[in-house]
């Protein structure tokens, strides 16, 4: 029992006093300062700069002074380790600048990545820890989709006949749109309705082709959906359309009729014929 005694005298006695001369004599601060370019892009690389002050009395002087990143996106990485060890940082010398370059990832999650990180120092076994965080904004090119032309082949469409529609997606965009599928929704033709481009490059113009056979005559009305993956996201674009099948009016149904005609009119003429040779005979 009087060695727990003892213990808890001495941690007393040169524990505390060292805490409290931290607390209330030494100080360190860490501050962002800049991010260098100021506007971050994709596959990028960019500078942190970080203020390390020594905020606390004249004749308090911290040691093992460490500043360290805890935490940060997968979308960044940083070329130096991560935690910076400072040492000594004297009331002289009160500020030290320190860096960290990184650079982002080739198709990143645009807008703000946050970091975590943590100060250390202290002495003689007692340690005073901050933490801190702050964010970089990524600023990221988006593509953006169009259909900039509609054709099908024949261009007039009777009903029940095969044809060949095609859509032009255009990419009017900085940035570029990944796994693009076109997809015709409400469209009263047979056939597969779905095709798939793949990768759409900013300013690229990439055709989907549709083998269909047409519905009823009359007006179609119906949606056309361009989906796509930017920045890990799945998106959608919707564009509303309409196609025109005229009624075909089939042969047979105009033929025989004037078959009959032809053949009505040469009965007639033959027995016009006919009347007047008899006329002349008498």
């Amino acid at each position: 029992m009087g060695g727990e005694y003892f213990i808890a005298l001495v941690f007393l006695v040169l524990i505390i006093p060292n805490a409290t001369a931290l607390e209330s004599g030494m100080c360190v601060n860490a501050a962002i300062t800049s991010v260098s370019p100021a506007s971050v892009e994709p596959n990028q690389d960019f500078i942190v700069g970080i203020e390390i002050d020594n905020c606390g009395q004249q004749n308090q002087i911290p040691n093992n002074i460490s500043f360290q990143i805890t935490r940060f996106s997968s979308d960044i990485s940083i070329k130096e380790p991560l935690t910076n060890d400072i040492g000594k940082l004297g009331f002289a010398n009160s500020k030290r600048f320190i860096t960290y370059h990184m650079r982002t990832s080739q198709d990143p999650i645009p807008g703000e990545h946050f970091f975590e990180a943590k100060l250390i120092y202290g002495d003689n076994n007692v340690y005073i820890t901050k933490d801190y965080n702050f964010s970089v904004t990524i600023e990221s090119d988006q593509p953006e989709l169009a259909i900039s032309g509609i054709k099908s082949s024949p261009e007039k469409i009777t009903s029940n006949q095969d044809i060949i529609l095609t859509l032009k997606v255009q990419n009017d965009g900085k940035g570029d749109a990944k796994d693009v599928r076109v997809k015709l929704e409400g469209l009263n033709f047979k056939g597969v309705k779905e095709a798939y481009l793949g990768e759409i490059k900013a300013n690229e113009e990439l055709p989907a082709r549709f083998v269909l056979k047409s519905g009823s005559s009359g007006e179609n009305d119906f949606n056309i959906k361009v989906y796509y993956e930017f920045a890990g996201d799945n998106k959608m674009v919707q564009f509303p359309s309409s196609l025109q099948v005229f009624y075909e009016l089939n042969s047979l149904y105009w033929i025989i009729p004037l078959i009959i005609l032809i053949l009505v009119l040469a009965f007639i003429y033959v027995i016009k014929v006919k009347a007047r040779k008899e006329d002349g005979e008498e």
